[in-house]
């Protein structure tokens, strides 16, 4: 799944999944980044906390919105590369300090507000997120899971074998899908309500995150940004301090 990372959130089964300990960059400092920038039911994070949090994989990558990079390539501003041990080589970025990851969100959240050529503006949440975590993919990103075969384009899918037995990740005609889709593929239309709590608008209206010359609006883009690291930490939300540091870093919505 390109971020261009959740059965109940954004990325719990992509981001939140646990990895062996060998794969981790010990020199990355999350620990003391986490302590410093995460909230667990309005009280700071603590090790004890760390220790128990089953969700650590994004934490541990100081990406508290589980991006990924758009290619090997192109590498987020202030990442340390590719992840080596991302699931299915997914290309998680892992940030030197977890404010760049929160800038690459807001420049994720200004392409799409912005448009391009092959693609009108994504302003809503629900089109946001049907970018983001498209109905094709599976949870984790790999070619099935629970009865239910990856149809995306790029990355992995079934063989031609498999797929007898397989259900497909795709929109329901009615666009709202069953617990059984959603516990194997993306649901938008599920994820999207969670993108705007606490906005007082629905999935479908703009959520007006930028004005017309491109600046962020502080008090809406602030609510966006805490409900999708909530979403992809497994329930820990950021401090307003990082969600500051990391749109000043973003500066003003225009082209990476």
């Amino acid at each position: 799944m390109k971020i261009s990372s959740i059965v109940a959130a954004f990325g719990f089964l992509l981001c939140g999944t646990s990895f062996a300990q060998e794969c981790f960059k010990e020199d990355i400092s999350w620990r003391s980044e986490a302590k410093t920038h995460l909230t667990k039911e309005g009280l700071p994070v603590t090790d004890e906390i760390l220790d128990q949090h089953e969700y650590l994989r994004c934490i541990r990558m100081n990406n508290y919105v589980c991006m990924m990079h758009s290619s090997p390539n192109d590498p987020w501003n202030g990442s340390e590369g590719r992840h080596e041990c991302a699931i299915g080589d997914n290309g998680h970025a892992v940030f030197v300090e977890a404010k760049w990851s929160i800038r690459s969100m807001v420049r994720d959240l200004c392409s799409k507000h912005r448009g391009r050529p092959d693609r009108e503006p994504a302003r809503s949440a629900l089109a946001v997120v049907e970018i983001r975590t498209p109905w094709c993919d599976t949870l984790g990103s790999v070619s099935s899971r629970l009865g239910y075969g990856r149809t995306c384009e790029s990355g992995p899918v079934p063989t031609e074998g498999e797929w007898a037995s397989l259900e497909r990740c795709e929109k329901p005609e009615t666009g709202t899908a069953s617990a059984e889709q959603c516990a194997a593929c993306n649901c938008p239309d599920k994820v999207a309500g969670r993108l705007v709590r606490g906005m007082g608008i629905s999935a479908t209206d703009d959520m007006e995150l930028f004005d017309d010359q491109g600046n962020p609006n502080k008090s809406n883009i602030k609510i966006v940004l805490s409900n999708i690291v909530a979403d992809e930490t497994g329930g820990m939300r950021p401090t307003d301090e990082i969600l500051d540091a990391g749109i000043e870093l973003a500066g003003t919505c225009s082209p990476r």
